[in-house]
């Protein structure tokens, strides 16, 4: 593990001053059919064993969240990486997916923003770009980023309605985004496995703004969704990578994650939001995520469809999630990373009382090695 840690920093260093997305290229297809079928077997063993012997009894234990809480924390060591996190999936067909980050080293800091537009999952626009330490203000009290004096994030909660409210107004060189979210689920925050910290500020929100792209504004409106996360560091690559993803139905909002320790083991967990209500973590071992149709994308083998199962006490819900558009990159060039448009559907039952889930959301696929 220290060797892996060593080895993730040093590469963190050589990469500090590009850090960035790298655009992956075309890889030809190959035949692989023995490899994807080796794998296909591993998580069918899986999928048919007996779930209760599968995870130890881990319960990721979310507490209520304060505004603060999303404040920037920085780094407490030699180096972290932290992130704020929104998507908005909107009426027109448009998805929008928006990021601060910052990569500190050696207590240096630098700064990145990122937009990403989708049409009907397909990536149609993406822009990034990179600030140094001077240019940014962040407030380590209350959510507030300003860039060059210009306020590009800001979250408060409404003394009337109590509502958390984000107002985001970011601009990189060929996108801006003029965004309001206003929650509809309560936040909530965690430490996950080897992972940092991870905070759920908003798992539902409604979205209104503009859009523009090219000089062209268009009105947006949709559902939403915030995180973020710190306290990240290159030990965290010692794990093989993550899934993450959520889902809503009309009245509940369930948030999931799996932790993929090696290839094969993991550490699934989800936390489920009733809208304007509380929220309630999932043992691990009442969870069952099992990645379907495996297959080759820019070198590496990934699921393009997954089952997601619970029944934990009172909850029972089963999900297909298929993908309907797929976009990958790597983070900091070396970092394989695949962003899923999917198409959800199944049931949730709570309570004896069943709300089927048909809708179209976002998730994504992280890959250390």
């Amino acid at each position: 593990m220290k060797k892996a840690t060593i080895i993730l920093i040093t590469v963190l260093l050589c990469l500090f001053i590009m850090a960035g997305n790298v655009s992956s290229f075309h890889i030809p297809k190959l035949n692989f059919s023995n490899r994807v079928q080796s794998y296909s077997n591993k998580v069918a063993d899986i999928d048919q064993s007996n779930e209760d012997n599968i995870f130890d009894d881990f319960l990721f234990e979310p507490v209520d969240i304060k505004l603060e809480d999303d404040a920037f924390h920085g780094s407490k060591g030699l180096h972290s990486y932290e992130w704020w996190y929104f998507d908005a999936s909107l009426d027109n067909g448009f998805s929008v997916q928006i990021s601060i980050q910052v990569l500190n080293v050696l207590n240096r800091a630098l700064f990145m923003t990122g937009i990403n537009v989708y049409k009907d999952g397909d990536i149609v626009s993406n822009s990034h770009q990179r600030y140094l330490k001077d240019q940014i203000f962040a407030s380590t009290t209350e959510p507030l980023i300003r860039i060059n004096g210009k306020e590009i994030m800001r979250g408060y909660i409404d003394e009337n309605t109590g509502d958390w409210i984000y107002l985001l107004n970011l601009e990189t060189k060929d996108i801006s985004v003029d965004f309001t979210f206003v929650g509809k689920t309560k936040g909530w925050k965690g430490l996950t496995p080897g992972i940092g910290w991870w905070a759920v500020v908003l798992p539902r929100a409604e979205v209104t703004g503009i859009l523009t792209m090219n000089g062209i504004e268009m009105d947006a409106s949709g559902t939403g969704y915030h995180d973020h996360n710190w306290e990240v560091t290159a030990s965290t690559g010692v794990n093989f990578g993550w899934y993450w993803g959520k889902i809503d139905s009309s009245t509940y909002t369930i948030t999931w994650a799996d932790i993929k320790i090696t290839r094969i083991s993991e550490r699934p967990f989800a936390v489920i939001n009733k809208k304007d209500g509380e929220y309630t973590s999932i043992l691990s071992n009442s969870i069952k995520l099992v990645p379907n149709d495996l297959r080759f994308s820019n070198g590496k083998i990934i699921p393009n469809s997954f089952t997601l199962r619970i029944n934990y006490k009172n909850i029972h819900l089963n999900v297909n999630m298929e993908v309907t558009g797929l976009h990958h990159f790597r983070k900091f060039g070396f970092i394989n990373y695949w962003r899923y448009h999917m198409h959800c559907s199944g049931y949730i039952t709570i309570d004896g009382q069943t709300e089927i889930i048909n809708e179209d959301t976002m998730a994504e696929f992280l890959r250390f090695r």
